[in-house]
């Protein structure tokens, strides 16, 4: 503050570079903590495509691998309604930091993948969203995963949830997070 005051600015010029330096304050740990991995648990991150099971729609995601183990358990994570693979990435760090080995994926309509996200399906047999996560799952079998499981919030909860119903000897463990399934009659388990 002392530096702002010896310099003739006007309060707008003054708040501006305040709110610089507040937003370099967040993204520059924001960056570390992203990209520079813990010496303890270094992964990588890469950009994947893959295709939905659904109808061949292109999709988008991120595959997070630790690098000093050759993981045997895979965790698929998708984000809610409007949300896209980033928003989900301080969970998958988290994950592939403890040695799974992890997709984040753009469902359709959504962040950097083609297609539209039709009207919310009630029926868990005709959501396409399920055949987006299972392009994943099946991407995740392909590197010899072992067993997998899905974490979804909101959206990708209930989506996650509907995979698991549909594909129960596949799904190893299903977390829901911000989304409970309210009619379970449409489980079938």
């Amino acid at each position: 503050m002392i530096f702002l005051k010896s310099i003739k600015l006007s309060t707008k010029n003054k708040f501006l570079i305040i709110g610089i330096a507040l937003a370099m304050a967040g993204l520059i740990p924001l960056i570390i903590l992203t990209y520079f991995s813990a010496p303890e648990s270094p992964y990588t991150i890469e950009q994947i495509s893959l295709t939905s099971e659904a109808d061949g729609t292109e999709l988008q995601a991120l595959l997070y691998r630790p690098v000093n183990s050759e993981p045997v358990n895979g965790i698929v994570v998708a984000h809610g309604f409007c949300g896209n693979k980033q928003y989900m990435q301080p969970l998958s760090l988290e994950l592939v930091r403890r040695g799974f080995i992890v997709i984040s994926i753009d469902f359709r309509g959504h962040g950097s993948s083609d297609g539209y996200l039709p009207a919310l399906h009630r029926q868990a047999k005709d959501n396409p969203l399920i055949g987006d996560m299972m392009s994943a799952v099946n991407y995740l079998k392909g590197l010899g995963v072992k067993k997998i499981g899905l974490v979804g919030h909101s959206m990708g909860g209930r989506t996650a949830i509907f995979t698991s119903s549909q594909h129960p000897d596949e799904i190893d463990a299903v977390v829901s997070i911000g989304m409970i399934e309210q009619e379970l009659s449409l489980i079938h388990i």
